[in-house]
C-alpha cells in the first residue's frame, strides 16, 4: 500500500489562519484577554476598581500573540487610570485590539466605578462594580482573503473580484458590565487572604454585524478565586483560578505564585499557570515602592504550535500608584496603624495580629483601674487610690495599719486588736469582723470585704464576672483579650467545668453522677500543666455556718472521688461558697436542686499565680457537662 503524506504550504497555512481570522470576526468576536489578569483586576471585573487604599494608580498592559505570524498577529493594549474616594472606587480604562492583515481593530473606553463595603474586619471587604462605555470595532476588506480568491487551475490570485459586499466597515457599540468581588482574612496565626470574584461584561450583547444582519456580540462571563497563605513575614504562596465563557470559547487558567517580600514595600513574585489546553505561563513581576513591572511568556503547546514555531505570547506590564488614602470615620487615636472602628483597643497602641491590642504581659504592665499611678500589677489594692509608699493602699483611719492589713479600716484601733479599738468576732478567721465580712463564714481578705478572690485580682468571687481570670474591674474581672465576639471576655472558659448535683442536706455524689467524675478523671491523664478547683455550694436552707460547712464537704467528697481514679490531691484546691453564690433561685424547689452543687473547674497552671491576666492554654475541645 502506497503510504500518502499530507503537506502544508504557506498558502494553506494563510488560508487557515484568514478564514478562522474571517469567522471569528462575523460569528462570534472574542474579546482580547491577559495571562497576568490578576495585574489589574479591573480589566476583568468591574467591582476590583481601586480596591486598594492607594489613591490613585495607572497601569499599563501590552501583549503581543503569535507574531510568528504576521497574517494572524495579535496586540493588544490596556491602559487605565484608578482613583479611591472613601469606600467609592472610580477609573477609566482604554484598550485597542488589533488582529490580522485585515485590521480588524477593537478599541474601547469605559467608565467604571465600585463600592467597597467593609464587613468588619480589618481585611474584610465585599465589592460591587459596574462599568459603562463605547467599543468601536473596524476592519480593511481589500487586505482580506476569501475562498472566492482561490482557483482550482490557478491556485491562489488576489486580484480575483471578491464577490462580497461590505456595507459597514466599522460599528459602535454600547458596553455595559456588572461584578462582585469579595475579599476576606481568615485565621489568625498564619493569615489567608481568599479571594472570589465574579462579573458579566457585554451583558447586553449588542449587534455587532458588519453586514446588517443579526449577530450579537456575545457576553463574556467571568469567575475566578484565589488563596494567599502568608508562611511568613516574607515569604507568600498564592494559588488562583480563573474561569471565563464568552460565546462557544471557553478559557480556564490554573496557577501558583510564590512572592517574597523585602524590606522597603519591595517584593518579587513568580509565577506559573497553565491556560487548559493551550500553554504554560511564567510570570515574573518586581514591585519596589509604589511601582511594579511584570513580563509574562505563554510558552505554547496546543495544535498550533507546529505554526508558530513554538513562539508563544509575551506580555509586559506597568503600574504606578500615588498616595495613600485614609478612610472617613477611620481615625487612628492610639497611632498604632489600626483605625479605631477595628481596633479592639483604640486608645492604647497595639499589633495588628492583636487586632490592635498590646500583648497580655504589656495589659498587666499597664492596666491601672484606679488611675493612682500605680500599676494594677503592683498595686495591693488596685480598684481604689491609694499611695506608692502603701504600695498602692491607704490608712482610712490613721491608725498605723493600710487598710488591707486593717481589721477594722474605718476604726482607728491597735496593732494588737489588727486595727480594731476591740477584739472583733472572726467566725472564718479572714481577719475581717463579721459585722464587717460580707462572707461571714468564708475566708476572705479585707480588701475583697472577707470573701474570696480567686483570681487574685481585686474583685471577690461573688462580684467578678470571670472569677477564675483576672481582670480589671472596668471589665467587670475579666481579663482584656483581642478576639472576636464568640471568645470575647464575658465567654472567656476554663479548660473543663463539670458540676455534680446533690441531695438535701447530703454530701454523697449520687451514682448516677459517677460517670460525669469518671469521664473527667479520664480526660485529666492526657493533661500535664492543671490546676483544680473544686467549690462546694448548696441552698438557702439552714445558717450560714452550717452551709459553709456542708459545702466543704461535698466539695471534699469530689476530691475524694477523683484522688481514687488517679488525680494528683496536690492539683485539687478547695473552697465552700456555701449559700453565697446562687445559680437560681431558692424560691422553688427546681431552683434550690440547682443550687445544691459541686462545681469541679479546671483551669491552666499559670491561672493559679497571682500575676495571672488570662489563660495561656486555650479550651479544649470535650464534652462539657454544664453551663458557663
Amino acid at each position: 500500500m502506497k503510504t500518502q503524506y499530507f503537506t502544508i504550504s504557506p498558502l494553506h497555512i494563510y488560508m487557515l489562519i484568514t478564514m478562522a481570522t474571517w469567522s471569528a470576526m462575523t460569528l462570534h468576536a472574542q474579546d482580547a484577554h491577559f495571562s497576568h489578569y490578576k495585574f489589574s483586576k479591573n480589566w476583568l471585573n468591574p467591582a476590583a476598581t481601586a480596591q486598594s487604599l492607594y489613591a490613585a494608580q495607572l497601569d499599563l498592559q501590552y501583549r503581543s500573540q503569535w507574531a510568528a505570524i504576521p497574517i494572524a498577529a495579535y496586540k493588544t493594549l490596556s491602559a487605565g487610570w484608578q482613583q479611591r474616594l472613601a469606600e467609592f472606587g472610580w477609573g477609566i480604562q482604554l484598550h485597542s485590539n488589533h488582529a490580522g492583515p485585515a485590521s480588524l481593530r477593537t478599541t474601547g473606553i469605559r467608565l467604571q466605578g465600585a463600592y467597597h463595603k467593609r464587613l468588619g474586619k480589618y481585611n474584610d471587604f465585599l465589592s460591587y462594580g459596574g462599568a459603562i462605555g463605547i467599543i468601536q470595532k473596524r476592519f480593511n476588506p481589500l487586505a482580506m482573503s476569501f475562498e472566492s480568491q482561490y482557483q482550482s487551475d490557478i491556485g491562489y490570485d488576489p486580484n480575483t473580484d471578491l464577490g462580497e459586499s461590505f456595507p459597514i466597515t466599522s460599528r459602535m457599540l454600547p458596553d455595559l458590565s456588572v461584578g462582585v468581588q469579595w475579599v476576606s482574612e481568615i485565621g489568625q496565626q498564619t493569615p489567608t487572604l481568599l479571594t472570589l470574584g465574579f462579573a458579566a461584561t457585554h451583558f447586553t450583547q449588542p449587534n455587532e454585524s458588519f453586514r446588517n444582519e443579526l449577530y450579537n456580540f456575545p457576553m463574556r462571563l467571568s469567575a475566578y478565586g484565589s488563596m494567599s497563605f502568608f508562611l511568613s513575614e516574607n515569604f507568600e504562596i498564592v494559588s488562583h483560578v480563573l474561569y471565563q465563557r464568552q460565546g462557544v470559547h471557553t478559557e480556564i487558567i490554573l496557577g501558583l505564585d510564590a512572592t517574597f517580600h523585602f524590606s522597603g514595600n519591595s517584593s518579587l513574585r513568580l509565577g506559573t499557570g497553565t491556560r487548559m489546553d493551550d500553554a504554560i505561563l511564567w510570570i515574573a513581576e518586581l514591585k519596589w515602592g509604589q511601582k511594579s513591572f511584570y513580563l509574562a511568556y505563554d510558552d505554547n503547546y496546543s495544535l498550533l504550535k507546529p505554526v508558530t514555531g513554538g513562539n508563544g505570547a509575551l506580555e509586559v506590564g506597568i503600574s504606578l500608584r500615588f498616595g495613600q488614602m485614609q478612610l472617613k470615620n477611620q481615625a487612628d487615636t492610639d497611632g498604632d496603624g489600626i483605625q479605631d472602628h477595628l481596633d479592639q483597643c483604640p486608645d492604647v497602641p497595639g499589633l495588628p495580629e492583636l487586632d490592635g491590642c498590646p500583648r497580655p504581659e504589656e495589659i498587666a504592665q499597664k492596666t491601672d483601674s484606679d488611675g493612682d499611678g500605680i500599676p494594677d500589677i503592683d498595686d495591693r489594692c488596685p480598684l481604689e487610690p491609694g499611695l506608692l509608699k502603701w504600695q498602692g493602699c491607704i490608712d482610712s483611719d490613721a491608725d498605723g495599719l493600710i487598710d488591707p492589713e486593717d481589721r477594722c479600716p474605718n476604726l482607728a484601733g491597735i496593732a494588737t486588736f489588727g486595727g480594731c479599738p476591740y477584739k472583733p468576732n472572726d467566725a472564718d478567721g479572714d481577719g475581717v469582723p463579721d459585722e464587717l465580712d460580707y462572707c461571714v463564714y468564708i475566708k476572705g481578705s479585707v480588701a475583697t470585704r472577707g470573701c474570696p478572690d480567686t483570681d487574685g485580682d481585686g474583685l471577690s468571687d461573688i462580684d467578678d464576672e470571670c472569677p477564675y481570670f483576672k481582670g480589671p474591674k472596668s471589665n467587670g474581672g475579666c481579663p482584656l483579650t483581642t478576639t472576636s465576639d464568640k471568645e470575647s471576655p464575658k465567654n472567656l472558659k476554663p479548660l473543663k467545668r463539670v458540676t455534680v448535683h446533690f441531695d438535701t442536706d447530703k454530701a454523697v455524689i449520687k451514682p448516677h453522677e459517677y460517670h460525669l467524675l469518671y469521664e473527667l478523671a479520664t480526660w485529666l491523664q492526657q493533661l500535664s500543666d492543671y490546676h483544680i478547683l473544686i467549690a462546694g455550694h448548696t441552698d438557702a436552707e439552714g445558717s450560714s455556718p452550717y452551709n459553709e460547712g456542708l459545702g466543704m464537704r461535698r466539695a471534699e467528697a469530689v476530691r475524694d472521688f477523683l484522688r481514687q481514679r488517679g488525680v494528683p490531691i496536690e492539683k485539687m484546691e478547695l473552697i465552700s461558697y456555701g449559700e453565697t453564690l446562687p445559680v437560681d433561685t431558692n424560691g422553688t424547689e427546681e431552683g434550690k436542686a440547682r443550687n445544691r452543687r459541686t462545681e469541679v473547674i479546671v483551669l491552666p497552671i499559670t491561672t493559679k499565680s497571682p500575676h495571672t491576666t488570662y489563660p495561656s492554654t486555650k479550651p479544649a475541645k470535650a464534652i462539657e457537662t454544664s453551663g458557663w
